[in-house]
């Protein structure tokens, strides 16, 4: 080796330790500025994303290895919620069993609304971890307006009442202010007004129509927040008849696509059947609007009857509290 050759030695070395040590402290600061959380476990959250003030909920925390997936037994639970702007509340704490997983129940407080977090931390001899997890809280309700009649003349009261429930368990929405409005057959909005729900979950109100109407459908509606539930009713002068129609069926429940039959029966109130009298029957359905099912006209016989049968639609909607049936009204005139 040459004289030149053995005296760059020295400067090399001296490179070495110097890169040595800058690595050495950025390795330093870089462990340092890693998050405060154990490589050798993770946390998994199993449960809904939408909440309701005031109720039960349930989720499943889940606690394993890194890389293994083997369970972590005996981790603190801990689970709290927290508004955007606002402290975090704690819901539950516990413990995980030798599978690694912890059913959770708590009650979302009751003044818990809109966009929040929920925050699960984790912790055991593995280490610790924390989630945070976004659900929204809102309450949803289930409603069913009722009159306490379809036709009205000029002048008469409509009697509005509507049942509120909560949809997640069907309890009284007791204390919730219910948006009552009408509109008239020409879309105009002549009647508003907000009531609070009893104890049982009813709020009704009274519309007076005036002697000079325009007459035609009135729209009656009852929301609470995004949830309303409409029906419609008829607003027009009429003669109250000298005799009494009677409507029967075979059956008080149908199914889709199912034929109906029954009988209609005029009687004049002294007593004598109305023979050759003029029938017409309407059945009707309602989904967003009034629509007609099926349309027979005919005359009474000697005896005062009329016999009728007709089919349903293979598809009705169901509306309200009774999502899952719907109703079929007849509209039966004798003339």
């Amino acid at each position: 080796m040459s004289p030149k050759t053995r005296s760059y030695i020295p400067t090399i070395l001296k490179i070495f330790i110097i890169l040595a040590v800058v690595f050495g402290f950025i390795a330093f600061f870089a462990i340092s500025a890693m998050p405060d959380r154990a490589d050798a476990q993770q946390t998994i959250i199993i449960g809904q994303t939408r909440l309701a003030p005031d109720s039960p909920a349930a989720m499943r925390v889940v606690v394993q290895e890194v890389g293994t997936g083997d369970p972590v037994s005996g981790a603190q639970v801990k689970v709290s919620l927290k508004p955007e702007d606002g402290k975090a509340t704690s819901l539950f704490e516990g413990v995980t069993g030798d599978d690694g997983s912890l059913p959770v129940e708590f009650r979302v407080p009751a003044d818990a609304e809109g966009q929040q977090q929920l925050i699960v931390e984790t912790k055991s001899s593995a280490g610790k971890d924390r989630l945070e997890q976004p659900v929204t809280i809102q309450r949803e309700y289930r409603l069913l307006l009722s009159t306490d009649k379809p036709l009205y003349q000029p002048g008469q009261t409509i009697h509005i009442r509507v049942l509120a429930l909560s949809l997640f368990d069907l309890t009284p929405a007791r204390g919730a202010t219910v948006n009552f409005l009408v509109e008239d057959a020409k879309g105009n909005k002549v009647f508003r007004q907000s009531v609070e729900a009893s104890d049982f979950g009813i709020a009704a109100v009274d519309f007076i129509l005036a002697d000079m109407v325009n007459q035609g459908n009135y729209k009656l509606s009852a929301a609470i927040g995004d949830t309303a539930s409409e029906k419609t009713v008829e607003a027009r002068p009429y003669v109250l008849p000298k005799f009494g129609v009677n409507v029967t069926t075979e059956r008080s429940f149908y199914t889709p696509g199912q034929r109906v039959e029954g009988v209609i029966q005029a009687d004049y109130f002294f007593g004598k059947p109305v023979t050759e009298g003029e029938v017409e029957l309407i059945a009707v359905s309602y989904d967003v609007e009034r629509v007609e099912v099926a349309r027979i006209q005919g005359r009474t016989d000697e005896n005062g009857t009329f016999d009728f049968s007709f089919d349903l639609p293979d598809y009705l909607a169901g509306s309200g509290l009774d999502s899952q049936q719907a109703r079929v009204g007849l509209e039966v005139s004798v003339i």
